[in-house]
């Protein structure tokens, strides 16, 4: 016959009986026997955590009183005890007892529940796609920068053009004739070479200015 669970075979149970204990009790600041709260192992319990010495009417006992438990000393809070002994009594609960594992298994969604999930699983993916955004914008403003220096490059480049069309009109003075071929000189031609090709843009602008006249 079972030995009937009264407070002298409680008290005789070892720590790991227990589904929690205060603070002050495991550091050895009291040996009050009340610091040990809801009792569901059986006395040849070897780890708080197996489930093959846990005694189920207790187990069931003991999800019941769980939110009633107080701590006797201020190690403590109630509020704390109650979680961690909740903790580990649904550890065994979900492990042997059935109304658990049934609480466990998938329940069907409400259409208002799927609709609030498929909505924010929407959220989440336009989430997703502004933040690929963002640098495609940066990219974006980085070419349109790129395009404008390009754009004023080319419009500097143009004017420099005009002017070097405008350059050998320049020449048709005397001391610009000169100018002009010592700059070929030092840019490396010969004499001859320098004089001819000076000679040449002279007639060049020379007959440029004719026309426009």
């Amino acid at each position: 016959m079972e030995r009937e669970w009264d407070a002298a075979f409680i008290n005789s149970l070892p720590d790991a009986a227990f589904a929690v204990i205060e603070p002050a009790y495991l550091r050895g600041e009291t040996r009050d026997k009340r610091c040990r709260y809801l009792p569901h192992h059986g006395p040849d319990v070897k780890d708080p955590d197996e489930n093959s010495s846990v005694d189920l009417p207790h187990l069931r006992n003991a999800l019941a009183r769980c939110s009633q438990i107080k701590p006797v000393t201020d190690s403590i809070s109630a509020e704390e005890l109650r979680e961690k002994a909740r903790r580990h009594l649904e550890q065994h609960a979900k492990a042997l007892l059935k109304t658990y594992q049934e609480d466990e298994e998938p329940k069907e969604k409400s259409p208002c529940e799927s609709a609030k999930e498929s909505l924010l699983k929407r959220l989440r993916e336009i989430e997703k796609q502004i933040s690929k955004l963002q640098p495609l914008e940066s990219r974006v403003k980085r070419l349109e920068e790129l395009y404008q220096k390009i754009a004023r490059t080319s419009r500097e480049e143009t004017a420099n053009i005009e002017d070097e069309k405008d350059e050998p009109q320049k020449i048709l003075t005397k001391e610009k004739f000169w100018e002009r071929f010592r700059q070929l000189r030092g840019e490396g031609l010969s004499k001859s070479d320098a004089y001819r090709l000076t000679t040449i843009e002279f007639l060049e602008a020379l007959a440029k200015k004719n026309r426009q006249d």
